[in-house]
């Protein structure tokens, strides 16, 4: 021991200058190494910490879902907001149910419209979906209508004008059966809403002899699916 301190002493006086160097430098890293301790422990020991650790600790002990749910931070639902959530989406299914039914049941009616026409010989076949559908949103039959067409024209075949298969007098030239039917079926609608006993229709409608008239149109009547 005594010879490491001669030869530390013979070092600072051969090397001064370096020796305060080292000696600073020491102190230096002695400061530092201490304030680390000093905080790590600061650290490891203050009430957040220590909160933090809890709070792991009970995270750790959570379902996934739990944990999802309170990162999120969002309060879970009341029970009348679910029972609200679930009685609007039984409503939701049933009106979408309703849709479809109507939807079935009027495709039904296109398919037996088309498949009569098609019979017939009529150049409106295609067309059924026009009918069926516009005299739906004119709240008509389409059987009193397309009885009228084929009373009037034998169903489109033989127009009074091109694409009037009903003769209605209006004066306008069609460019096609889905322009003249889109324009027409809700004009003939009128008469049909309004008049519901036929032979008075006929009489409105324009016919020479309304009582020949009647039993023309009720015997298409008869005859349309």
């Amino acid at each position: 021991m005594y010879k490491f301190y001669r030869t530390v002493l013979s070092f600072i006086k051969a090397e001064t200058s370096l020796a305060i160097r080292f000696f600073l430098l020491s102190v230096c890293m002695l400061g530092l190494l201490t304030t680390t301790v000093y905080y790590l422990f600061e650290l490891n020991s203050s009430p957040n910490a220590i909160l933090y650790k809890q709070i792991q600790k009970e995270n750790s002990q959570m379902d996934f879902s739990d944990q999802f749910v309170m990162s999120l931070e969002l309060p879970l639902p009341e029970s009348d907001e679910i029972d609200s959530a679930i009685a609007t989406k039984i409503e939701q299914e049933k009106i979408k149910a309703e849709q479809e039914r109507i939807q079935k049941e009027r495709q039904v009616k296109i398919d037996n419209l088309a498949g009569y026409l098609k019979k017939v010989k009529s150049p409106m076949a295609n067309y059924a979906g026009i009918i069926v559908e516009e005299a739906e949103s004119c709240h008509a039959d389409y059987h009193i209508i397309t009885a009228i067409a084929g009373n009037e024209s034998g169903y489109g075949r033989v127009p009074y004008k091109l694409y009037n298969p009903f003769g209605y007098l209006n004066k306008v030239q069609y460019d096609g059966w889905e322009d003249s039917l889109s324009d027409l079926v809700c004009k003939v609608a009128k008469y049909t809403n309004k008049y519901l006993d036929i032979y008075t229709l006929g009489k409105v409608y324009g016919a020479h002899n309304p009582e020949q008239w009647e039993k023309n149109v009720k015997w298409h009547l008869s005859q349309i699916p």
